[in-house]
């Protein structure tokens, strides 16, 4: 216990400490890039350069709330919230990275609101990180359909995110969930992926009492 409590406080003091420059990393990229705009050479280098950062930022931020995951320390707050209008916003955001991937997205809402009780940065972090997935591990000119209904079992809710993606094993689904889990294709696309993002989604899922799997 003394061990892992260790690793934990590890991962946790050590995402936060690179945390912070990343994030000065990025803003200086962005504003290299802006001031570039006119030079072809030199832009596409910083808008790499940005793009790295935000994935590296990405996995840090993976890290630290596995971190508070495990240490019981990744809190929720519940509100009333319209889940419909959630995830329409978080679509609109995921637009613009599905265009610079090739990627279409459509949303099909369901006909009326769908109100529930959930912490609306978790679910939005959930489901920010499943769409992510479902664009970066795409086939060329893929596409992404979510679809959100209210379940027959009154009163949840069923959000389905399908795609034309890459696909995997059944063996490799069985694992998806867990920690640092990634499909081989996956890894051949990205090297680089945490493999936390769908254990830490499984975990906010579960919180709000609901279930969450792959097919």
């Amino acid at each position: 216990n003394e061990i892992f409590n260790a690793n934990r406080v590890f991962l946790d003091v050590a995402a936060q400490q690179l945390g912070t420059p990343l994030t000065a990393m990025g803003w200086a990229f962005e504003t290299l890039s802006k001031e570039l705009e006119a030079n072809q050479n030199l832009k596409p280098i910083t808008d790499e350069g940005k793009a790295l950062v935000e994935r590296s930022l990405k996995i840090v931020n993976d890290l630290l709330d596995a971190a508070r995951i495990e240490g019981g320390k990744f809190g929720y707050t519940f509100t009333e919230l319209n889940l419909s209008e959630l995830v329409q916003g978080i679509v609109t955001e995921a637009k613009r990275i599905a265009e610079s991937w090739g990627i279409t997205i459509s949303y099909s809402p369901a006909p009326e609101p769908i109100i529930i009780q959930g912490d609306r940065v978790r679910i939005g972090m959930a489901l920010s990180n499943i769409i992510d997935n479902a664009i970066k591990y795409n086939t060329q000119h893929g596409n992404v359909a979510i679809y959100i209904e209210k379940a027959q079992k009154e009163p949840y809710a069923k959000i389905i995110i399908q795609d034309t993606g890459i696909g995997m094993p059944e063996k490799e689904t069985q694992a998806l969930f867990r920690k640092f889990s990634r499909g081989e294709k996956a890894k051949e696309l990205e090297p680089n992926g945490s493999g936390l993002g769908l254990y830490i989604a499984k975990n906010i899922v579960k919180n709000h009492g609901g279930d969450i799997y792959v097919e």
